[in-house]
């Protein structure tokens, strides 16, 4: 990992207030899909001992970090409220990706990529997380997902 995506990863980790309660998954510290598993377990548990139905959704993202357009990344950032220097510096970034073409051995050029996130790079996850922000406040304002009763 660079230094500038670990300052940027860092920064976004440690602004709490920035990334969802609902994608702890993310969250530093956490075991992520082992701990998502035993949420599921857990929810499963206690609609059986209430008798109350349990819907979950799985999303396979086909492709899903090839095609995240940077302009979407950007826009998730404003959203989120990230500090304005910070999305600058996103931006400033993305600015620079780059793809080189060859062919046989031969350089043919270089094409900008305005589409994707680096695989490999543990800011890719949470860039990817980032990109669902959206989609989490709306699922959050229509009141979808398990809420717990009194007992």
């Amino acid at each position: 990992m660079s230094k500038l995506t670990r300052v940027l990863a860092e920064y976004l980790y440690e602004s709490n207030e920035l990334l969802p309660e609902e994608q702890k998954g993310c969250k530093r510290g956490s075991k992520r899909f082992k701990d998502q598993l035993l949420i599921d377990r857990t929810l499963l548990r206690d609609c059986k001992k209430r008798h109350a139905n349990l819907s979950l959704v799985c999303i396979d993202y086909k492709k899903a970090y090839d095609m995240v357009p940077n302009s979407w990344i950007l826009e998730c950032l404003d959203i989120m409220g990230c500090a304005k220097n910070a999305r600058n510096l996103f931006e400033k970034s993305m600015s620079q990706w780059k793809c080189e073409l060859t062919a046989g051995g031969t350089v043919l050029g270089e094409v900008p990529n305005n589409r994707g996130i680096f695989q490999g790079d543990s800011l890719s996850l949470l860039m990817f997380v980032v990109c669902l922000i959206p989609l989490t406040m709306v699922l959050r304002k229509v009141k979808a997902g398990m809420r717990r009763v009194g007992k």
